[in-house]
């Protein structure tokens, strides 16, 4: 019998953030023990390390300098990866967050009232791809002369894995909002929180993140999973709960 994950299981939440940002480009010829993810793309979100496991330390790092040599590119660290990471890292690069690994119960989720005139919509095709990437490219720090190239790497993601989902939250007939679901290892990670400055702190956030889930929870998923970059009194309101965290370091 399956037994599925619960809020307290952490392993499958680290695993599903692993998969997330390998989806933007898995680099090849990486060492087991080391997890690396490269898109090429100028966002240190999208090029990186999210894990170390049973590896020299000194030549995992210099590994990981040669496959992302050339673009800005953070390096992960939870507990997941060798203890003693984030020690070393300490000396050798420039620690830039912490964010906590919280977790959600979808049976649970909560009533959240959308504002008026607001609404929620999944993404279907490559038209409402653009514009999801057009919503999220300011708050997320996508420099204007990327957002071509980060809207064709979410086409192209899209088309490659079904475990992803993409929400546009609009207000009236424009978009402000944005929410993803990345669904692996038997949990919802939620990715891609974001709304457009002139709105945030009106409830937008909460309402499509609500919506997002909702939608995991209609795909037979238990547990909502995210690292509170930002907005983490608004994920606890909301009933998430830390059970772990990340130390990130910029390479």
């Amino acid at each position: 019998m399956r037994v599925l994950p619960q809020i307290d299981d952490l392993p499958p939440q680290l695993a599903n953030n692993r998969s997330h940002w390998q989806s933007w480009g898995t680099v090849e010829g990486a060492a087991g023990s080391l997890t690396v993810h490269r898109s090429g793309l100028p966002h240190p979100m999208l090029n990186g390390v999210t894990r170390v496991h049973g590896a020299n330390l000194p030549a995992a790092y210099d590994e990981a300098r040669r496959h992302l040599a050339g673009v800005p590119s953070l390096w992960w660290v939870g507990a997941d990866s060798d203890p003693g990471t984030a020690g070393f890292l300490t000396t050798k690069a420039v620690e830039v967050a912490s964010f906590p690994v919280m977790a959600f119960a979808l049976d649970r989720l909560p009533e959240v009232a959308a504002p008026s005139r607001f609404r929620v919509t999944e993404v279907a095709d490559a038209a409402d791809v653009a514009a999801f990437v057009d919503t999220y490219a300011r708050p997320m720090g996508v420099l204007p002369s990327s957002v071509l190239a980060v809207t064709a790497a979410e086409v192209e993601r899209g088309n490659r894995f079904d475990g992803l989902a993409r929400f546009l939250g609009w207000l009236d007939d424009r978009p402000i909002a944005t929410a993803e679901l990345w669904i692996s290892d038997g949990v919802a990670g939620l990715y891609t929180v974001s709304v457009d400055g002139a709105h945030r702190r009106r409830g937008f956030g909460a309402a499509v993140t609500v919506a997002a889930l909702r939608a995991a929870r209609a795909r037979g998923v238990r547990v909502g999973t995210l690292q509170a970059g930002g907005g983490e009194r608004l994920y606890r309101r909301m009933g998430f709960r830390t059970v772990g965290r990340y130390r990130v370091f910029s390479l």
